[in-house]
């Protein structure tokens, strides 16, 4: 999946739930702006109104929380931050809601690496 691609979704499917655009309009955007194919644009549309509306949306908010996550992270370790153990971290929690990972985060990852860069 392009950039292109992803930053349509972002607005293409939340303008379809909304009603602002329609399944025709959002099919021209991803057959000539974002340049796929018509088999694929058609599908993309059919996804994002009758199989998985809203999906888009959720995807592109977790993402945002987890890049928020990462950079309060960052902050509370300073220097002590560790990408790979941070991310190591994060998948061991399995599918959690963004407010449960924050949780876990700050409250198990962020204390434990502070105990350790200590000893």
């Amino acid at each position: 999946m392009s950039l292109p691609d992803r930053a349509a979704r972002t607005f293409l499917d939340p303008e379809l739930q909304a009603g602002k655009i329609t399944p025709a309009d959002a099919f021209r955007v991803l057959e000539q702006d974002v340049v796929l194919s018509h088999a694929f644009a058609q599908e993309e549309v059919e996804r994002f109104t009758y199989r998985a509306p809203g999906q888009a949306n959720s995807y592109f908010y977790g993402f945002t929380k987890l890049i928020d996550l990462r950079e309060d992270t960052e902050k509370a370790l300073g220097a002590k931050f560790d990408e790979k153990k941070f991310h190591d971290f994060i998948l061991a929690q399995g599918l959690l809601p963004p407010d449960l990972m924050r949780k876990a985060v700050m409250e198990d990852f962020v204390p434990a690496q502070k105990r350790s860069a200590k000893q």
